[in-house]
């Protein structure tokens, strides 16, 4: 389902323009971890996190289109270097560590086998809905970049 609807939304992006439907992905995304913060039946989690997936994919789409726009040429194998360590490496680093922290300022505990275990708790889908709402800042510069190159 993803693989066809990522075509699916591919194509609406060439039609609306990249940066024109960032707000569409963001929004989305944000509404589904919005909402699997207050899902408790299995069936509402899977509709928000089909949600929740679905402005995924959007903004995956748009940002690696993005990067590909913005990439000179000649600089291509570089970029795609820095991708990795922007896009991969420092998400990595940085989303656990917020996640942690999320989780042990809950004290929420249980004990397993004799050991005390922390609960991840539902407010990681709200943090993850604030880190989010962050892209805000580099859209809004983009955008300006651009009304400013077609003048």
């Amino acid at each position: 389902i993803a693989s066809i609807s990522s075509v699916f939304v591919g194509r609406i992006i060439d039609q609306k323009g990249k940066l024109n439907l960032l707000p569409v992905g963001l929004l989305i995304q944000v509404f589904g971890l919005i909402g699997m913060l207050f899902a408790k039946e299995t069936v509402t989690l899977i509709i928000f996190g089909t949600v929740l997936i679905g402005g995924n994919i959007i903004l995956s789409a748009i940002s690696n289109g993005l990067i590909r726009d913005y990439t000179p040429d000649s600089m291509a194998g570089r970029f795609q270097g820095v991708r990795m360590i922007f896009g991969v490496m420092l998400p990595m680093i940085i989303g656990p560590s917020i996640g942690s922290f999320v989780i042990s300022s809950s004290n929420r505990t249980y004990e397993e086998l004799g050991a005390i275990k922390q609960v991840p708790t539902a407010a990681l889908f709200a943090v993850a809905a604030l880190v989010l709402l962050l892209l805000a800042f580099p859209y809004k510069a983009l955008k300006k970049e651009t009304r400013h190159d077609l003048k």
